[in-house]
């Protein structure tokens, strides 16, 4: 880095010890009211402001924090309680929490009252963790907040990094954080103890069935009014095409103030009703001789008046955790296609399953309310033989599509396949787990390694490794245990720092590949074992190690060789003897250029080294096509540390070698993005100095950038 960098880098680190994250915070807030200064006063409907839920809610150009409410169902009524949650909000009091019994409409007025927060632009952002589906555990949840905003390579950091980079988030912005089904976490003393020492900047808004172990202002919440309840009525037989008149809507009205005007309860016995062969009538008398639970009462009507069909495919949405699609039930039920969707019509007119609005009947997905999976799984458990049948094939689909999307190849692409049945996956390996299916769960290690690497799914990767150790010892696999030891735990301690654990680990595999003449396992246990000296600045030692792992993997993995060049560049540049940093880094970029894959991810780390060192060299035109190479590159494969640092080095090369304000502002900008991302605040600081002393000089504010 040239000497303005060095400079501004030691300035950066005194600026954090003098003034820590109080400037971070100051530098947010006054790029937040640069832009809020050019707002609008004018009312938006709410349709048009949220027009889906998969939008990006964009605040101050720092972070994008993504709107993950569940779509926006049928809503009426419920104005007192609003105006109770809007109250207990004025309050200031942190956790707000909305209580009521199961299928009262909890998670109905919570996903309306965040709708209307965003709308009114209450809080920056709303982010929606749910534990209806399936437990989760405190680091679950703050991988979730992570993701939300963006923030996926902070991921990859130890839990204690990973809460402070969360809390520096919520003390930075007007968050708005709601666990739905929150009786599922009070047990976790962890989680208890974060939310109650949440920011004051952000709040904390629960629905539970009962509140404890957690001090939260209760808004109590129970059946419609009768006003409210009568148009609840009509506007649900609209929806799923029931077609009542006036009188049968006053039966219906007090028919349902025998079970308290409970929405989910009146959902499922209008469903009932607009079945073949039912009635008013009839529905009328069961509701009447019920005795106990009322929803079980009306729920087991509704799976008495089903067909085997629609049994079938309600159980098996039951047994995943997560939401499924057609191609899940295609597999699983092995109905034919228009049985199928009969079944599924059914099932959604009766509101025991709920589908998502996508318009594509593939990307169309299925889920269940709590209650509904209960008393599903209830019925289900008392066919063992059928419940394991449905297991097994959700187990064969999710092996192949496994097998489909992973592997040991880089697709980019693949990825985000596996990462939108993450949920299900897991349960899958747990369920192999469960039954000792060795070979399959060594299997989706090796499909998964990668995709668990590259999307920051550190923990799951390490808990899969470890599950995997297991089985290698139950069927006497060393070689598959030593691919865990070096390329999975021992990788993860290396990028946590923890050189001594790394080098055990590295130790312990390596013997068994050298006992088995693995070569590639031995040139990457050595690749671990050079990175271990050069932290620990023993070069000529690193040396060593790198050529003897390069040397086999040219002759076997040419591709990959090309990361050995890359670390040989490192580390000579690292000693500055930038000849012959220069000289690896070309042959790297040599190695990789014009393949795919893992050859993008190198190739994009030696442009943006050969740029520094053309800089160096004055040879501007080459550095800055170097540099721009580099970030294209970053951009396409979406490697956030290269994209920061790409950024970073175009943000001082604009500034102290081209003179071009503006695009070196633009730069640090979008540097200073990813950066906070990545929870690199000592870089973060450093473009913070570098955007005042742009702005002061020319005059320019960065929030006026497009």
């Amino acid at each position: 880095m040239e000497v303005f960098g060095i400079v501004i880098g030691i300035i950066g680190g005194l600026f954090t010890i003098i003034v820590g994250s109080i400037e971070i915070h100051k530098f947010i807030k006054d790029k937040k009211n640069r832009i809020s200064s050019k707002g609008t006063n004018q009312s938006t409907p709410i349709e048009k402001l949220i027009p889906n839920i998969n939008d990006q809610i964009r605040f101050q150009g720092e972070i994008t924090i993504n709107s993950n409410l569940p779509r926006r169902e049928l809503f009426v009524g419920r104005k007192q309680e609003i105006n109770n949650i809007y109250k207990a909000f004025n309050s200031h009091f942190p956790i707000i929490s909305i209580t009521g019994i199961g299928g009262i409409g909890k998670t109905s007025i919570a996903k309306e009252v965040c709708y209307k927060f965003l709308n009114e632009k209450i809080f920056d952002g709303v982010i929606w963790i749910t534990a209806m589906d399936s437990k989760l555990e405190f680091e679950e949840v703050i991988d979730i907040i992570l993701k939300s905003s963006d923030l996926n390579f902070a991921l990859k950091l130890p839990l204690k990094e990973k809460k402070k980079q969360v809390n520096n988030l919520l003390n930075s912005y007007k968050i708005l954080l709601v666990l739905d089904s929150f009786e599922e976490f009070v047990n976790d003393k962890d989680l208890i103890k974060f939310l109650e020492n949440i920011p004051s900047n952000s709040r904390i808004f629960l629905t539970t069935r009962f509140v404890e172990n957690i001090d939260a202002f209760q808004v109590p919440l129970e059946g419609f009014e009768e006003d409210e309840s009568l148009e609840f009525v009509i506007e649900h037989a609209k929806l799923i095409g029931l077609e009542l008149k006036s009188d049968e809507e006053k039966i219906l009205w007090k028919l349902f103030s025998l079970i308290g005007f409970a929405p989910l309860a009146m959902k499922w016995a209008l469903g009932q009703i607009k079945q073949r062969g039912q009635s008013i009538e009839t529905v009328s008398k069961w509701i009447k001789s019920a005795k106990g639970d009322i929803f079980e009462s009306i729920f087991n009507y509704s799976w008495s008046i089903l067909n085997e069909n629609d049994k079938l495919v309600l159980m098996t949405s039951s047994i995943l955790h997560s939401s499924i699609n057609i191609d899940v039930y295609n597999r699983v039920t092995e109905l034919e296609e228009s049985t199928l969707e009969d079944a599924i019509t059914t099932l959604v007119e009766l509101s025991l399953l709920s589908a998502s609005n996508s318009m594509q009947k593939k990307d169309k997905k299925y889920k269940l309310h709590p209650l509904t999976r209960f008393f599903t799984k209830s019925h289900l458990r008392k066919n063992k033989p059928l419940e394991t049948k449905l297991i097994q094939r959700s187990i064969s689909y999710y092996l192949d599509f496994i097998n489909s999307h992973g592997g040991k190849k880089w697709k980019w692409g693949s990825f985000d396949a596996l990462d939108r049945e993450y949920d299900n996956i897991v349960q899958t390996i747990n369920w192999l787990y469960d039954q000792k299916e060795w070979l399959s769960i060594k299997e989706i290690r090796n499909q998964l390694t990668l995709f668990l690497s590259i999307r920051g799914h550190w923990n799951k990767r390490k808990e899969l490794a470890y599950k995997v150790i297991e089985a290698c010892r139950e069927t006497n696999d060393n070689i598959t245990m030593a691919w865990c030891l070096v390329y999975d735990l021992a990788y993860i301690d290396l990028k946590y720092k923890k050189y001594d654990s790394a080098r055990l680990k590295v130790k312990e595999g390596i013997e068994y590949f050298q006992l088995h003449e693995d070569t590639l396992g031995v040139a990457t246990a050595t690749r671990h074992l050079g990175r271990i000296a050069q932290m620990k600045g023993d070069y000529q030692k690193a040396k060593e190690l790198y050529e003897k792992s390069y040397a086999i993997y040219k002759s076997q993995d040419p591709d990959y060789g090309a990361f050995l060049l890359w670390d040989l560049g490192d580390l000579y540049r690292e000693q500055k003897q930038y000849s012959k940093a220069k000289e690896y880094f070309n042959r790297s970029l040599n190695e990789s250029s014009g393949k795919e894959g893992k050859s993008e991810a190198v190739n994009s780390m030696a442009h943006g080294c050969m740029g520094e060192i053309a800089q160096m060299e004055k040879e501007y035109d080459l550095a800055l096509f170097h540099y721009k190479e580099g970030l294209k590159i970053a951009n396409r494969i979406g490697r956030s540390d290269e994209m920061a640092l790409a950024n970073k080095r175009l943000a001082l090369f604009m500034y102290n070698i081209v003179k071009d304000d503006g695009q070196a502002l633009k730069y640090a900008k979008d540097a200073h993005v990813v950066y906070f991302q990545l929870a690199d605040y000592e870089s973060v600081n450093e473009l913070i100095l570098l955007v005042q002393r742009i702005e002061k000089k020319s005059n320019i504010c960065s929030s006026e950038l497009k």
